[in-house]
This record gives C-alpha cells, sequence and structure tokens, in this order.
C-alpha cells in the first residue's frame, strides 16, 4: 500500500469527502487529491495532522507501507 492509498482509507473510513477532510487537516482539496493519487508526497507536519485527525497510531499509519522514492 502506498501513502496515498492509506491516506484515501483512513478519510473513506471516515466518511469524509476530500473537501472535509483537507478542511479538517488544512490543505487545499486539489492538495490532497494529489497525496491520494501519488501525485504528491504529504510533508512530515502533514502527515502529523493526517495521523492526528484519524487517530491512528503512527505505527499503524506506516504499517505496511511501500517506499517509493
Amino acid at each position: 500500500m502506498t501513502i496515498g492509498e492509506r491516506i484515501k482509507k483512513l478519510r473513506t473510513d471516515l466518511g469524509r469527502s476530500q473537501g472535509e477532510f483537507a478542511e479538517i487537516i488544512g490543505v487545499q482539496p486539489q492538495m490532497l487529491s494529489a497525496w491520494e493519487r501519488d501525485k504528491a508526497k504529504p510533508k512530515h507536519n502533514s502527515l502529523l495532522k493526517i495521523i492526528e485527525a484519524t487517530g491512528i497510531d503512527p505505527r499503524e499509519f506506516f504499517e505496511g507501507i511501500e517506499i517509493i522514492n
């Protein structure tokens, strides 16, 4: 699973639209869309906001993530 796939799964598990979730984590919906499509990678502070907003344990967030450069 990629980081983008993980973000999308967490968002949809919460029942949030891209617009709603983007507002919660303080980014533009276009940026969230780019992350979910793996066209861009979130910076550290954005990852922390995603983890906080979803309530997931950080270790669980990264478990099984493919590292792609």
